[in-house]
Parts: structure tokens; C-alpha cells; sequence
């Protein structure tokens, strides 16, 4: 984050911390239809458009180590399978074989060399090639060089893998900006993997994401956790190109001198500069992730649709190198502190989805406060293509003028 930004960022903190009423020609915000949460069409506009079209995440470089190992994802809708390559590069590709589509591999994950059908036993290597087919004999002009596994795109940024399915897509890094630049002085390609876990929450996924993109909650869902440690009214927000955005809430400066008693005793990220040192630096990645950074480590929280009244919620933590191979105890401690916002934060999540789908419950009104929420929406229109969407379902774009 270059001294620009810090510098903006502190003085947006001052304003927000003062001001009566929103900024000078701040638009009024058309509500949100309850339709889209609830409606089955949109719903698989979603999945044809943005699963199927977009860098999602779905793990880290220290969760594949070594040639053969590998990774499934099915989170996405399709089965895709990470593997390392002997080449040691991370690649992508659809977990189906190319006879008659059994899966490659059936783990979450494992270590496999050669890649092997499980039910005709075609065989492909590391790097998808078809090298081996039972009874070729019986197969007329079967070229296996035509017969690879079918890849999808599969990039790094730091240790993190993301996947897209559109080999067409823009280049990750390019997708992301400038998120990866702000978070250089994290030095991201040294974290390490600490532990994933996950949990079924009974609600859409857009009602789950909504959850974590505003502060205005803070006061009533947390108030004897985050609200002590973090002053919302001071909340500073960017909306960043293609959906992504950052928040940062200062953190209360009779909290900061005993904020560092809450936090595992482990290696600080020490490059880390001054703005995640005094606020809970947040970004919300386009689609599903986002990110409360720390100098300590951080989570990844993902939100993925196991149907349109069901989000899978995963957790990924990361941080700096502890020094030993194995999960630091300390990372448990402080992991289970985290669990209890989190918590909080999704409890109201399963009523909230109930009362959606209520008569009583048509549309939904914003505040200035909960912005980076509409700009979502408007990044899902753009994604599913307004001309795709029915009028009563549709955003008004209002927020172009405020991007960064």
C-alpha cells in the first residue's frame, strides 16, 4: 500500500469519524428486489455466468507440496481437480475422464501417480496426457493425444490457486488489481497454510455476503467483541474495478495498546505497514472471498451455493512461517476466538433467508454505510448481463462515479 493511499484512507477515517450525513453527491440508492435471493431463474443465471466465468480460490500451494498431489474442488458446481505437475507447476483440470466421465481421483484430496480412471482405468500423467487405455486393441482409431484431460485456467498469486473455467478470461493478476498490489507489504508469497474448515449456513449466498460487507451491524450483532475493539462510525470504504472493494475500521485507540494480548504468539508479518496496523483491513474479492487481514494472519472466508437456500462457508487461515512443520497450538487458540464472531455473524443468517422468501419482505433499502453491498450487485449484473435479467430483478448502476 503506497503512502498515497495510506494517507487518503487516514483522512477518509477522520471524515467519516465527523461527518452528519453522507458526502456531497452520494446517490440515493435503489432498494435491492427481494427476487434475487429467492428467484430460481436468477439463481441459475448465477450459475451459468459467474461460477463458470470468474477467478474464484480454491486453496493454496502448501496443500499440493509435491508432484502428485492434488486437490478436488467441487465447491464450484463442477468437479475440478488441482494436481502439481512433475514440472512442479500447479495446473488445472475437469475431474472427468475422457471415455465415459468417471472421476479421476474420489479424495478431497491425496497423492496419485500416474492420474487413473476409477472405472475403465484410463490413465493420464501429471500434466493431463492420456498414456494409457486398457484393451486399446478395441478401439478404432483412438488418437490419445486428442484425449487429454480437458484443463481449465489455473493461476497463482503468492501461495493462493485460483481456477477459472473461461480460458478465455483475463489474466488472474490483472482480474484482481490492485488488490495484489495493495497487500505487497504482507509478503504473500511466504505465508503458510494454517488449517481450513467449513460449515453448511441455510441461506443464500448473496444473503451470506451481504453479512460481511458492512459494519452497520457491528454495535448489535458484536457488541461485547468486535464492537469494543473496532469504531464503525469511523469505517472508510473503496469500491475497487470489477467488484472488489476494501474496508478499513479503525481500530478504538483505547483497544490498540492491549489488541496484541488477543493474538497468537507468533512471528508478526513485520513488512505489514501502518493502515492494518491501526484498522481491521477488510477486501471483498469478486465473487465470494472476503478477507479481515492482520499482521498476524488472516482468514479467507469463501461462500459457495450448494443451492439457492444453501451456502457452503469455507474458512482458510494463513499466516507467516511459525517455524515447526506441524499446526502451532497457539493458531487453535486464537482460531477459536475468531469462531465466536464468526458466530455471531452468521446466527441471524438462516432467519434472515426465511424472512426473504416471506410476502412481508419485498426489497431491501441501503445506506451510504452499506455501499460496497450495492456495488456487489451491480458487479453480479455485469457478470450475468443486464440484458439476461427481468426488470423487477435488475440494479440500477449508480455507484460508476464512486470506483477508485
Amino acid at each position: 500500500m503506497d503512502a498515497q493511499l495510506v494517507e487518503r484512507i487516514k483522512r477518509e477515517i477522520e471524515f467519516e469519524s465527523t461527518r452528519s450525513a453522507p458526502p456531497a453527491g452520494f446517490p440515493d440508492l435503489p432498494d435491492i428486489p427481494a427476487g434475487r435471493y429467492i428467484d430460481p431463474a436468477f439463481f441459475e443465471l448465477e450459475q451459468k455466468h459467474i461460477w463458470s466465468k470468474t477467478w474464484l480460490l480454491v486453496g493454496h500451494t502448501d496443500e499440493v507440496p509435491e508432484p502428485g498431489c492434488f486437490r478436488l474442488c467441487d465447491e464450484i458446481g463442477v468437479p475440478i481437480l488441482v494436481v502439481r505437475g512433475k514440472d512442479r507447476v500447479v495446473r488445472g483440470f475437469y475431474n472427468t475422464c475422457r471415455h465415459r466421465g468417471g472421476p479421476v481421483v474420489r479424495e478431497k484430496t491425496g497423492h496419485a501417480n500416474p492420474l487413473r480412471c476409477m472405472y475403465h482405468s484410463w490413465t493420464y500423467d501429471l500434466e493431463g496426457n492420456l498414456i494409457g487405455v486398457p484393451d486399446e486393441r478395441d478401439f478404432t482409431n483412438l488418437d490419445k493425444s486428442c484425449r487429454a484431460l480437458i484443463p481449465v485456467r489455473c493461476e497463482t498469486w503468492g501461495g493462493w490457486i485460483f481456477v477459472n473455467q473461461d480460458l478465455g478470461a483475463m489474466p488472474l493478476l490483472d482480474y484482481l488489481a490492485p488488490v495484489p498490489t495493495e497487500l505487497d507489504e504482507f509478503e504473500v508469497e511466504k505465508l503458510r497454510f494454517v488449517e481450513r474448515h467449513s460449515m453448511d449456513l441455510a441461506c443464500n449466498w448473496k444473503v451470506a455476503i451481504d453479512a460481511f460487507l458492512e459494519v452497520y451491524h457491528l454495535k448489535h450483532i458484536h457488541p461485547n467483541t468486535v464492537n469494543r475493539l473496532l469504531d464503525h462510525a469511523g469505517t472508510t470504504m473503496g469500491l475497487l474495478p470489477r467488484g472488489h472493494s476494501r474496508m478499513a475500521s479503525p481500530i478504538r485507540p483505547e483497544s490498540r495498546a492491549s489488541y496484541g494480548g488477543g493474538k497468537p504468539d507468533v512471528p508478526e508479518i513485520e513488512s505489514a505497514g501502518e493502515i492494518p496496523r491501526i484498522t481491521n483491513l477488510a477486501y471483498h474479492i469478486f465473487p465470494n472471498l472476503v478477507t479481515p487481514l492482520d499482521v498476524v494472519g488472516f482468514p479467507f472466508l469463501m461462500f459457495w451455493p450448494r443451492d439457492i437456500r444453501t451456502t457452503h462457508f469455507e474458512v482458510l487461515w494463513f499466516g507467516p512461517d511459525w517455524g515447526q512443520p506441524e499446526m502451532d497450538e497457539r493458531w487453535k487458540a486464537y482460531i477459536s476466538i475468531f469462531d465466536v464472531v464468526l458466530g455471531e455473524d452468521t446466527e441471524n443468517l438462516p432467519w434472515i433467508q426465511k424472512s426473504v422468501e416471506s410476502p412481508g419482505f419485498r426489497s431491501i433499502p441501503l445506506s451510504y454505510q452499506e455501499r460496497r453491498i450495492y456495488a456487489f450487485h451491480e458487479q453480479i449484473d455485469r457478470t450475468l448481463g443486464a440484458q439476461n435479467i427481468p426488470d423487477e430483478l435488475r440494479i440500477a448502476p449508480r455507484l460508476e462515479k464512486w470506483v477508485e
